[in-house]
């Protein structure tokens, strides 16, 4: 069991942590998914391809209230990095609520990048980029 102290300027709790203890620590001021919107993280670089990591993936959404995860496969000139398990409604995770949806990152330049959301597949093929 873990002893932990929360504070804000107007506002102090302290509390003790279990790990089995799904307990809110902060009340909701509004329902948001109740009204129809859902949080999300649309640039999350970290490989997917491992059952371990997806599982912490889902941890992380859930610990955050981030109810949609895009993780981005980056590439770049000598291939990609964050390499995800794979594309499409085959690779998405769900968990209730909160999914975890790849997507690509790509070409990475000077000049910027583009940002590709729940594919189906790699867009470009980053092994002739």
């Amino acid at each position: 069991m873990t002893v932990c102290s929360w504070r804000r300027a107007w506002y102090r709790k302290r509390f003790k942590l279990d790990a089995a203890d799904t307990n809110q620590l902060v009340e909701r001021w509004v329902d948001l998914p109740a009204q129809g919107w859902w949080s999300g993280d649309v640039h999350l670089h970290h490989p997917s391809s491992e059952p371990a990591q997806r599982e912490y993936l889902v941890q992380y959404a859930l610990a955050e209230d981030v109810h949609v995860v895009n993780l981005l496969e980056m590439g770049h000139h000598t291939g990609t990095e964050f390499v995800q398990a794979g594309f499409g409604r085959k690779f998405r995770v769900r968990r209730g609520d909160f999914a975890l949806v790849s997507g690509q990152e790509d070409p990475r330049s000077t000049f910027g990048h583009i940002i590709g959301l729940n594919l189906q597949a790699m867009v470009c093929d980053t092994s002739t980029s």
